[in-house]
C-alpha cells in the first residue's frame, strides 16, 4: 500500500491533484471548533483543482464536505451545505458566526468596500451590524462598491448568476448557501444537478450541491476542528482509483468506503457538462463496466469502485430515457425477477376511488422493458397521479455492498388522456395519488400489461382463486384488505388454498394496532408490507411500505405462523407506524413500539406480557440485574430498548392495557398547539396523565428508573397513593 503522501505524487504526476491550500482552510477554520444549522444541511461535493475543504459531516460512517472554498479566476467562493448558515439564526449558533465572519475576511482579500446582502442574504444584516461590518442590502444585483456578495443560491436567475460568475471572477467575493434535498423537495420533476441555480453558479467553481442529508457529530453540532481528509476532495479518490483500477493498490483498505462513496457523489451530482472532471470519472465506470450487473450471487462491493460507479453511469442513463427507449436490463432477471417468455399480454381496466389514499394496487404487472399504455376511460385523474412500477421502493444507493440494482421502481405522472411507461426491471403496476386528492372516481385501461396473482379480501372468489387467479404469470403476488397490502413473490402463494382465512388474520393485525392506538379502525389508506433481497436500514424498516428482509415471505401468507407463532418484526414495524411522538420521548423510538407487538401477541396468539419471552419474570429479571438501581442512569436507560420496555412492561402488568388506550386517546383529542413539544414536556406528561388515569403516584416509581422529570411535574401527582412494584428495585 501507498502512503497518502505517495498519492498524493501520483495525482501530481498525472495531473489530477488538487490545489494545495491547507492555509485557506486554516484561515477559515480560526477560532471555530463547532458549526451549527437551524435544520438538516446537506454535502457539497468539492473537485476541482482550486477548489478545497474547510469542515465536513457524516454520512452514514463517511465524511461529506459540509463547508468549502474555491480561488476562482481573481476572486473567492465559500459554499455552505444549507442556506440557513448565512441567516441571522445560524450565525448565533456554535462558532457559526465566527466561521462567517472569516469567510467574509478571506473573500474580500483585503479590498475595500461593503459586504452585498442579496436575497435570502440580507437576514444577516443584524450580525452585520453588531460586528460592525458595512453592508449594501439589495433585491436587485448592484456591484458597486461591495466586494464580497452574500447569496442564497435557491432563487437565482440565470442572469443574476452569470452577473454572479463574472464578479468572482474579475476579483470578487461571494458566500453563498444552498440545500440540495430542499430544493428537490419543492422542485418536483427537475434535475438537481441540471437545474439548481446553485450548480450552475458553482460547477464552473469546482463545487457542486449534492442531495443527502448530514449528521451532526455531537450535541454542540457538526465539528469543524479537525482537519479534513484528504479523500474528502473528489480529486484524489478519483486519482487513487484510476490508479487502482490499473491493478496499482494505492488505497488503504481503511479507505476504501470514503473513496467510493465520494465517487458515487460526484457521479450522482455532478452534471456531465463539466468538462474538467466529469470525463474522467466516465472512464473509470467504463472499467467497471463489465463487473456492473449486482446480484445476490455476485454483488457489487465497495471495493469495486470502478464497478459501482459503472451501476452509477448505467442508471442515470436509464433513468433518463422516456418510456418507450427503455429496454430490458440484465439486472432484472436477478430481482425482482423475470416473467415467463409465453406469458400473454393484456389489457384490463381499473377503476380508482380516491377516497383511498396512496398506492392502488391493479392487479397487473410490467414485464422488463415492456412498454405499457394507460389511458384513460372515465372521470377526471387528479392532478400530480403518477403510474408507479415496482413495490420496492428502498433505493440502496448509500450501501456498502449492492445484492441487487440500487434503484428498481420507478413511476410517470399521467399527463393528458394517454401516458406510456415502462420499467428496465420489470414490476407490479399501481395508480399513485397525490396527497390529499379531490374525491372521485376514474377508470383508467392498461394495456400490455402481464397479470399478477391478486386477492382482495370480499371481492375475489375463494374458488376463483384456487382455480386460475394464483396461477397469473407475474413474478409478484398481492394479497389485499382495506387495513394491509401485502407483497410477495408469486412462488409463495402458488399454493395457498384460504387466502380469506389469511386476510381475516391480517385484518385483525391491523385493527388490535389501530385498537391499542386509540384510533378508527378504518383507515385512509391500506399498510403495505414488502420483502426484499436488500434494504435500505435494518432488518425490517418501517414505512410506507414497511419492508423485510426475503427470508419472510413465506411468513407473511403462514396463518399459523402468525397466529400461533406470532412475528415480533412484523408487529414491531407496524407499531413504529402507529407511534406518536407526544407520547414516544427521546431514547424510546425503539420501545413504545414494542407496546404493540406485546399487545398482538396477546390478543392474536394469546400470549399476555407475562408469558412473553421478550417480557415475562426471566426476561424481566435479566433487564433489572442488568441496571444498576442505587445510581439509576437516564442514558443507560434509553439506550437498551429492552432495559427500557421493563418499566412499560411493569405498568401494563399492574394496570393493564385500558390506561395506555385512554392517554393515547387523549393525546390524539389534544389540540396541536397544546400538544408536548420537547421531551422535559413529553415525560411529565407521561407521568401526570399515567398517575391521573390510575388513581397512583407514579413520581416515585419513574424516578426509580432515572426518568429526569420536572419538580412542578412531580408536586402535582403527589397526594394519590404512591403505586410502587413488588419488591421493587430489586435487592442487590
Amino acid at each position: 500500500m501507498y502512503s497518502r503522501f505517495a498519492v498524493f505524487l501520483i495525482l501530481v504526476g498525472i495531473g489530477l491533484a488538487p490545489l494545495q491550500s491547507q492555509t485557506h482552510s486554516d484561515v477559515l477554520r480560526e477560532g471555530v471548533s463547532h458549526v451549527d444549522v437551524g435544520g438538516t444541511p446537506g454535502p457539497l461535493l468539492v473537485f476541482g483543482r482550486t477548489a478545497f475543504l474547510v469542515g465536513s459531516a457524516s454520512d452514514s460512517g463517511h465524511r461529506l464536505p459540509l463547508v468549502a472554498g474555491a480561488v476562482y479566476g481573481r476572486g473567492r467562493v465559500v459554499a455552505f451545505g444549507h442556506d440557513g448558515f448565512l441567516s441571522t439564526g445560524s450565525v448565533g449558533m456554535a462558532d457559526t458566526g465566527r466561521l462567517v465572519l472569516n469567510a467574509l475576511k478571506w473573500c474580500g482579500a483585503g479590498k475595500a468596500g461593503a459586504i452585498g446582502l442579496f436575497n435570502k442574504g440580507d437576514r444577516l444584516k443584524e450580525f452585520m451590524d453588531q460586528n460592525k461590518v458595512a453592508t449594501k442590502s439589495m433585491r436587485k444585483l448592484d456591484f458597486s462598491g461591495v466586494s464580497v456578495m452574500v447569496v442564497s443560491s435557491h432563487g437565482l436567475k440565470d442572469d443574476e448568476i452569470a452577473a454572479l460568475q463574472r464578479f468572482v471572477h474579475d476579483g470578487g467575493g461571494l458566500l453563498v448557501g444552498g440545500l440540495g434535498w430542499g430544493w428537490k423537495q419543492v422542485n418536483r420533476g427537475k434535475d438537481l444537478k441540471m437545474d439548481h441555480p446553485g450548480n450552475k453558479l458553482l460547477v464552473s467553481m469546482g463545487l457542486a450541491i449534492c442531495d443527502g442529508t448530514l449528521s451532526r457529530d455531537s450535541g454542540k453540532g457538526f465539528d469543524f476542528s479537525r482537519d479534513p481528509g484528504v479523500y474528502e476532495h473528489a480529486l484524489p479518490c478519483l486519482s487513487a482509483a484510476m490508479t487502482q483500477a490499473g491493478s496499482q493498490p494505492v488505497i488503504k483498505r481503511s479507505d476504501l468506503g470514503q473513496v467510493s462513496r465520494m465517487l458515487m457523489l460526484a457521479i450522482q451530482n455532478l452534471p456531465p457538462y463539466d468538462r474538467t472532471f466529469f470525463p474522467n470519472l466516465q472512464k473509470l465506470a467504463a472499467l467497471g463496466a463489465r463487473k456492473g450487473i449486482p446480484t445476490q450471487d455476485t454483488p457489487v462491493r465497495e471495493s469495486d469502485i470502478a464497478a459501482r460507479l459503472a451501476v452509477v453511469m448505467n442508471h442515470n442513463i436509464i433513468s433518463d430515457l422516456p418510456a418507450g427507449k427503455i429496454r430490458a436490463h440484465a439486472a432484472g432477471e436477478s430481482f425482482p425477477g423475470e416473467v415467463p417468455a409465453k406469458a400473454n399480454r393484456v389489457t384490463r381496466e381499473v377503476e380508482i376511488n380516491t377516497s383511498v389514499h396512496g398506492w392502488h394496487s391493479t392487479g397487473l404487472y410490467a414485464a422488463a422493458g415492456d412498454l405499457v399504455e394507460v389511458s384513460l376511460v372515465s372521470g377526471t385523474v387528479p392532478k400530480g397521479t403518477r403510474i408507479r412500477i415496482g413495490c420496492h421502493s428502498d433505493r440502496i444507493w448509500h450501501k456498502d455492498i449492492f445484492r441487487r440494482w440500487p434503484e428498481i421502481s420507478n413511476s410517470f405522472e399521467m399527463t393528458g388522456n394517454r401516458t406510456e411507461v415502462a420499467n428496465a426491471f420489470g414490476g407490479l403496476l399501481y395508480v399513485q395519488l397525490p396527497n390529499n386528492p379531490p374525491a372521485t372516481t376514474f377508470k383508467l385501461r392498461f394495456r400490455n400489461a402481464v397479470e399478477a396473482p391478486y386477492y382482495v379480501h370480499g371481492e375475489t372468489s375463494v374458488q376463483d382463486w384456487v382455480k386460475t387467479l394464483r396461477n397469473a404469470p407475474a413474478p409478484w403476488a398481492e394479497m389485499e384488505c382495506e387495513r394491509v397490502i401485502i407483497s410477495v413473490p408469486s412462488s409463495v402463494v402458488r399454493k395457498l388454498d384460504r387466502p380469506d382465512q389469511l386476510m381475516d388474520v391480517w385484518t385483525a393485525i391491523l385493527d388490535h394496532c389501530a385498537d391499542l392506538a386509540s384510533i378508527p379502525r378504518e383507515r385512509k389508506r391500506p399498510e403495505r408490507m414488502v420483502p426484499d433481497i436488500q434494504i435500505s436500514a435494518g432488518y425490517m424498516h418501517s414505512g410506507y411500505p414497511i419492508m423485510t428482509q426475503m427470508d419472510q415471505i413465506r411468513n407473511f401468507v403462514d396463518v399459523n405462523h402468525l397466529t400461533k407463532e406470532g412475528n415480533w418484526g412484523f408487529f414491531h414495524e407496524l407499531g413504529h407506524n402507529h407511534q406518536r411522538p407526544e407520547w414516544t420521548f427521546s431514547g424510546t423510538t425503539e420501545v413504545t413500539c414494542n407496546l404493540f407487538s406485546l399487545y398482538c401477541y396477546e390478543k392474536l396468539c394469546g400470549v399476555p406480557p407475562t408469558r412473553h419471552k421478550r417480557s415475562d419474570a426471566e426476561a424481566m429479571a435479566k433487564q433489572f440485574g442488568g441496571y444498576d438501581f442505587s445510581k439509576p442512569d437516564w442514558s443507560a436507560w434509553k439506550s437498551k430498548p429492552f432495559l427500557a420496555l421493563a418499566m412499560y412492561v411493569q405498568l401494563q402488568n399492574e394496570f393493564g392495557w385500558e390506561p395506555f388506550k385512554k392517554i393515547f386517546a387523549d393525546y390524539q383529542a389534544l389540540p396541536g398547539d397544546e400538544k408536548p413539544k420537547s421531551d422535559a414536556d413529553r415525560m411529565d406528561q407521561w407521568l401526570i396523565r399515567f398517575s391521573n388515569e390510575v388513581g397512583r403516584d407514579l413520581g416515585p416509581f419513574f424516578q426509580t428508573w432515572g426518568m429526569p422529570l420536572s419538580n412542578e411535574a412531580i408536586q402535582q401527582v403527589k397526594g394519590k397513593p404512591v403505586w410502587m412494584p413488588a419488591n421493587f428495585p430489586p435487592k442487590g
